[in-house]
């Protein structure tokens, strides 16, 4: 498992994992605090400029995950999963 969390300049790794999760296994998770959406929030995010370059990537990202996803609650997902739909594959 690898980590799909935003971080300074991690845009192409952050495309790389979502398309290895949707390969491998039909989901992909992301983890962002709201404080990292802020200057100054986090330690990787403390200028209007390094905020501004993570909405950018964030819309990149987003329209990858946009043709290569589907949104879904966790219900849905755990419907999927129980199902044999989605779930880990080799």
């Amino acid at each position: 498992m690898r980590r799909l969390s935003p971080g300074p300049a991690n845009l192409q790794a952050l495309v790389s994992i979502t398309r290895e999760a949707g390969r491998r296994n039909g989901h992909a998770e992301m983890a962002i605090h709201s404080s990292e959406l802020m200057p100054g929030g986090s330690p990787s995010f403390r200028t209007p400029a390094a905020i501004e370059a993570l909405y950018e990537a964030l819309t990149a990202l987003f329209e990858v995950v946009s043709v290569e996803f589907r949104a879904v609650t966790l219900l849905e997902y755990r419907a999927a999963f129980t199902a044999g739909l989605v779930g880990a594959r080799a």
